[in-house]
């Protein structure tokens, strides 16, 4: 199966979508942003991952993936 964005907001509440759409629109202003949608997340990156979207029915969890080397 081909995944989407609209099949992680598809039947979810409207305020998992503008969350969704402001944590977008606000990461692509520090530059290139890869969006891979999943079987159970919404991948985020850059050269390299560096979040995780899981979308709820009423909210997201976001998980965030720090490197401290």
């Amino acid at each position: 199966m081909n995944y989407t964005e609209a099949n992680h907001l598809n039947a979810k509440s409207p305020i998992v979508a503008k969350i969704y759409e402001r944590l977008i629109n606000e990461l692509r202003k520090f530059g290139q942003l890869k969006i891979e949608p999943h079987k159970t997340s919404i991948h985020l990156g850059n050269r390299f991952g560096f979040a995780g979207v899981y979308t709820r029915k009423d909210y997201i969890n976001l998980e965030v993936h720090l490197n401290f080397n």
